[in-house]
């Protein structure tokens, strides 16, 4: 039996979040509402910027069942697993 490489790829936190919106049939507009911030920062998570604690503690509102702690170390891996990935292409 061949030895296989169970590497697990990580998506982007903002997929995540694009896929529940889209998913819900819900804006940004009505997420940053729900979650006590701006659109603004529900909009730069989901295009991909590093995600904030106070993000975090939204997700964990809007999404039961994960803590921010969750979401927080979830993005520090995905992060990690992209340098990972491009020093391995070099």
């Amino acid at each position: 039996m061949d030895s296989m490489d169970k590497t697990i790829l990580l998506v982007p936190t903002g997929d995540i979040i694009r896929g529940y919106l889209e998913a819900n049939k819900v804006t940004e507009k009505q997420v940053a509402e729900k979650a006590g911030c701006k659109k603004h920062d529900v909009s730069l998570v989901v295009n991909k910027a590093r995600l904030t604690q106070p993000m975090a503690d939204a997700l964990a509102v809007l999404l039961p069942g994960n803590k921010a702690d969750f979401w927080m170390t979830y993005d520090k891996k995905y992060v990690q697993q992209q340098k990972e990935t491009k020093s391995s292409q070099l």
